[in-house]
């Protein structure tokens, strides 16, 4: 399983971490209804504001948010970037360069 240090997660996406989550990221959801430990939850901007469900990510268990401006209302360490969108692609980019693993196409 892949582990996203937080170093690595700021330096990919821009960001700024309001402080570093207690353990490295191993996934990353959209969705707050199935965040996880040890998950980053994006807050996407879409038909819904993706911020709006932060707290409920973390309720669940997500260890930080990808945001696009400081929540100072929930405790909880947030990477802060100008775009959440363009910073995900950005840490999906940087994690493809590195992957040495076998890559499979499906059409």
């Amino acid at each position: 399983m892949v582990n996203f240090t937080p170093e690595d997660l700021s330096a990919w996406s821009g960001g700024e971490w309001t402080r570093n989550p207690n353990s490295s990221i191993r996934e990353f959801c959209i969705d707050s209804r199935l965040a996880c430990k040890d998950s980053l939850f994006v807050a996407l901007r879409a038909n819904r504001d993706g911020h709006d469900f932060l707290s409920k990510a973390v309720a669940k268990g997500a260890n930080a948010g990808l945001v696009d401006h400081h929540l100072e209302i929930l405790d909880c360490p947030q990477l802060v970037v100008e775009d959440t969108l363009v910073s995900f692609q950005q840490i999906a980019k940087r994690h493809r360069q590195n992957f040495m693993g076998q890559i499979v196409g499906v059409t």
